[in-house]
């Protein structure tokens, strides 16, 4: 069980990961993004990564809630 919640969270840091290069560099950026010591990072860290980036988008959409 702890394996597949580990699998699931590198998952969702990689997805996440890549899709703030796509945003940065665009997506037809000729080198591409080269993620290097960031996917070791997220391969060591992906749990606590993927709960406090779930965390921080919930208290962000809380908060963007209470604005409107």
């Amino acid at each position: 069980m702890i394996w597949y919640i580990y699998i699931v969270s590198i998952a969702y840091c990689l997805w996440r990961m890549t899709k703030g290069y796509t945003k940065a560099f665009g997506a037809n950026n000729p080198i591409g993004p080269t993620p290097g010591l960031e996917t070791l990072f997220i391969l060591c860290f992906a749990p606590v990564l993927a709960a406090v980036d779930i965390t921080l988008t919930w208290v962000r959409k809380i908060k963007e809630y209470k604005e409107d």
